[in-house]
């Protein structure tokens, strides 16, 4: 009896979990960049960071984020934009930043808005 409802839960769980992917959405940043110059360049200015994202998950709000490290990759500087996104929809996004000083990497994500 042990085995049948471990072998249930094991044909039950996927299925679960995939139900619940499946009602957000999913995006990926495909390209992003300054489009001022290089970071070196701009650190102490505003500048706007361009990212392109496809939703591969369901519609809803999607937040690209744009994060200033140091060389430690401690943040220094976060800029967020979110956005409602349909299924399937590719869009470029446009973040006002100022970048702080001592930047070493910019890092763009994007996720499901909470």
């Amino acid at each position: 009896m042990e085995t049948q409802i471990g072998v249930l839960l094991a044909l039950a769980l996927p299925v679960v979990a995939a139900g619940c992917g499946a009602t957000v959405p999913d995006p990926i940043v495909e390209s992003s960049s300054l489009e001022q110059g290089t970071l070196e360049s701009l650190i102490g200015n505003d500048a706007t960071v361009t990212a392109t994202v496809l939703n591969n998950g369901s519609a809803g709000e999607v937040e690209v984020t744009a994060q200033f490290l140091d060389s430690n990759e401690v943040v220094l500087g976060e800029f967020s934009e979110t956005a409602n996104m349909k299924q399937g929809e590719r869009r470029r996004f446009s973040i006002d930043v100022e970048i702080p000083e001592n930047s070493q990497e910019l890092n763009v994500t994007a996720d499901a808005a909470n």
